[in-house]
């Protein structure tokens, strides 16, 4: 694949942001955080691995300047930000299922991400951050909640097919 990817998750609302980037460079790795900071704004802190981007000087006065506390993992263990290692993984595995040019697929994945409930909130990442659900393509399918039977609808099997359809992407 040869891509080098900047995998930012938020603690809050386990929100991914998937990035890819140039290089892994200090700068590079600021002008993404530069255009995340622009849409949500300032984190309190930000934790990150030991990766040179991020011990650098020019990273350690970014992150000064801007007054975000900027904590390291300890060496030699991932397991110490455990959060960004499973989004990591997760990324991986639905890297590995390409079947799109890069750029779409990490925009479904991410939508898919995003709007999934999360086991430990029961909420999807986009309802922490916005306060809403949001709308997507199973609205479409079905825009009332409520589910019937075939005999209490009539649903035909083009119905059903659009059902399997969707499900499947």
């Amino acid at each position: 694949m040869g891509k080098t990817f900047l995998i930012i998750v938020d603690a809050h609302s386990i929100r991914l942001e998937v990035e890819i980037v140039s290089s892994t460079s200090a700068e590079a790795t600021i002008q993404v955080l530069i255009k995340l900071f622009a849409m949500h704004g300032l984190p309190e802190q930000l934790v990150s691995d030991n990766g040179a981007a991020f011990t650098s000087h020019q990273f350690k006065d970014f992150m000064s300047k801007n007054g975000i506390h900027h904590s390291l993992t300890s060496p030699y263990h991932p397991r110490s930000n455990c959060l960004a290692e499973r989004a990591v993984q997760t990324f991986k595995s639905a890297v590995k299922k390409l079947d799109e040019p890069m750029n779409t697929h990490i925009f479904h994945f991410l939508l898919q991400y995003r709007i999934t409930p999360q086991c430990t909130t029961g909420l999807s990442p986009l309802e922490l951050l916005m306060g809403r659900r949001l709308r997507t393509i199973m609205d479409l399918a079905r825009p009332d909640m409520t589910i019937k039977s075939e005999g209490e609808t009539g649903q035909n099997s083009s119905t059903k097919a659009t059902y399997s359809f969707l499900l499947s992407r």
